[in-house]
């Protein structure tokens, strides 16, 4: 490599020398010729009759050797030696002052052309010296805007192809090398592997320390996968948090797993940005060509879904691309847009279970349940949608929904059959942190003409991760409504003595997942009763299935239960009969 430079150094150093070299002789040919001519008609101006050319006139041999001179003088001008232009000059000078002494000695006016013409030279050697200082200027312009947009193409090569934060290929590069891998009609080819890599949770990193952390990280992140990747493979962006390994070879299940084993050691270390250290994973998703896709959009369509459901599973995994899990996802994302017009559709309804004294089995009230009746797919559970109407921003106007046509059925019940019933509705963490959920539900009591003090709200324990601050106001002022408070799958996740004492809440739900495990030698259930009452709060079981477990919640004091054992959720026109039949406590 260094040899080989150096001689083609040698080469263009030899080449310009000899063009040099060329320069000059030209130069001084045309001095030499210019000089012979002036010679020639100087001798002839002296002389009284040619004698070198008999038959030809003195002034006709005068005026072709001065127009020798003319030609020599703009040979000379044009000679791209600097010296070359004052040498025209001067013997244009010379050559007319020399005339001008000959004239003058002479006595005669045979030489005066040779005072005239080197004149006429002169200038026309000073325009051309001036015309081609301006052309060099604007030469010498153009080539320094060829040299821009030159350096603006290769910008825009880089732009169209490249990463700006990181410098990585990006999707352009990386959808060109899988077209390249897949138009090979190779017969003998085994197959490659393209896997989508997302950084856990790196919203936050943004969303809390500003745009100019996550790039940062985004950088070292990149850095440090750049040294695990083969030679032969591609490492892209293709956006935000988003990298693509392009795998260009087969590799059995080991490799592959120890080779992305690498890069998610790489990033165990903390990064470090702004003077803080940042701890991050990232998840894969793997998809196979060509089992999983036969073109670029395929295999990152299905290596995409396959690394959403390893974040659902987790995070910080890698999962290969099935189609179970393609199925589970386009279903999700036919269930989310279906979803936005459930409601005009009339699809969503609602059903309502009784709640009954646990040791009078009189009836207390009613849970309002949501249901959706899908027109393909059949009903849908609430543990289904619920989370996907709360993901895509949706769960705000459904719960507007659910109470307000829950109100108007108990509202209608209250004035037309004078059933004074309690009725709980459920509600979710993002409906509590929206801002004027309390003035809405007030304006909803105020529509339907509800008495507020047979309204229960519940909630789960995701309040407690959740501007616990923030909601505890918004719950208080709910209180001060006179609206009960219910805490709703108590023991499940996130609850703490600490935050029961916090919240105003009035009645804890044990989930049934507790209500499951009663048996004689069971002490937690009767143990969160005995708590929840000594904090002040009633306690109601669902999920009650057997005689069995409904003895024991009575035995320890339970104030409510509700469950199959006494009724399943029923249809709106099913609540007068069984208030009638069972008189409210």
């Amino acid at each position: 490599m260094l040899t080989g430079s150096n001689g083609y150094g040698t080469l263009v150093d030899n080449a310009n020398r000899r063009v040099k070299i060329s320069y000059w002789i030209w130069l001084f040919a045309c001095i030499a010729f210019y000089i012979g001519c002036n010679s020639i008609i100087i001798a002839m101006s002296i002389a009284k009759k040619s004698t070198v050319f008999a038959n030809v006139s003195k002034y006709t041999l005068n005026g072709v050797l001065a127009q020798g001179q003319v030609i020599a003088v703009i040979l000379i001008s044009l000679n791209p030696i600097k010296l070359s232009y004052i040498a025209a000059l001067f013997l244009c000078g010379f050559t007319s002052m020399s005339s001008l002494m000959t004239v003058l000695a002479g006595g005669g006016f045979d030489a005066l052309p040779g005072v005239i013409v080197p004149l006429t030279s002169a200038a026309m050697s000073l325009i051309i010296h001036n015309y081609g200082r301006r052309f060099k200027d604007q030469l010498q312009r153009v080539l320094e805007y060829s040299g821009i947009v030159k350096k603006n193409e290769e910008m825009l090569h880089y732009l169209a192809y490249y990463d700006m934060v990181t410098g990585l290929p990006n999707r352009t590069t990386l959808m060109d090398q899988i077209d390249m891998l897949t138009e090979k009609d190779d017969p003998e080819r085994k197959g490659f592997y393209l896997v989508y890599m997302d950084i856990d949770d790196f919203k936050i990193i943004n969303d809390t320390l500003g745009h100019n952390a996550g790039d940062s990280v985004l950088k070292e992140a990149a850095r440090r996968w750049e040294s695990c990747c083969r030679n032969e493979d591609l490492l892209a962006r293709v956006g935000g948090d988003e990298f693509v390994l392009l795998i260009c070879s087969e590799m059995d299940p080991k490799q592959l797993r120890e080779y992305l084993i690498g890069f998610r050691s790489v990033l165990k270390a903390p990064i470090l940005s702004n003077h803080k250290e940042f701890s991050i994973s990232v998840s894969f998703g793997i998809a196979r060509y060509p089992d999983d896709g036969k073109n670029g959009e395929e295999l990152m369509q299905n290596a995409d879904i396959a690394l959403y459901k390893a974040k659902k599973l987790g995070k910080d995994r890698y999962l290969f691309f099935s189609a179970k899990i393609r199925d589970e996802v386009v279903r999700k994302i036919k269930l989310e847009n279906d979803l936005l017009s459930a409601i005009g559709n009339g699809e969503l309804y609602m059903v309502y279970q009784p709640q009954y004294h646990c040791g009078s089995l009189k009836l207390k009230g009613f849970e309002a349940l949501i249901r959706w009746k899908h027109p393909e797919l059949g009903l849908i559970s609430p543990a289904e949608f619920i989370p996907i109407s709360e993901r895509a921003g949706m769960i705000i106007d459904i719960g507007r929904w659910v109470l307000e046509n829950t109100l108007n059925v108990f509202s209608e019940l209250q004035r037309n059959a004078q059933i004074q019933t309690v009725v709980s509705v459920n509600i979710s963490v993002e409906q509590l942190s929206h801002p004027g959920f309390a003035a809405m539900v007030s304006d909803i009591l105020a529509k339907t003409c509800f008495n507020s003090r047979f309204l229960v709200l519940e909630m789960t324990e995701s309040v407690f991760i959740t501007e616990p601050e923030y909601i505890t106001g918004v719950l208080r002022r709910l209180k001060e409504m006179g609206i009960g408070l219910a805490l709703d799958d108590f023991g499940t996740k996130y609850a703490s003595l600490n935050y029961l004492q916090m919240l105003p809440v009035t009645m804890l739900k044990i989930d049934k997942t507790f209500i499951d495990q009663i048996s004689p030698s069971h002490l937690m259930t009767g143990a969160v009763i005995s708590l929840s009452h000594k904090l002040g709060m009633e306690v109601m079981a669902e999920g009650v299935e057997t005689k069995e477990q409904l003895d024991y919640l009575s035995e320890n004091g339970c104030d409510y239960i509700q469950g199959y054992l006494l009724s399943k959720p029923v249809e709106k026109e099913q609540i007068e009969p069984i208030y009638r039949d069972n008189a409210t406590a």
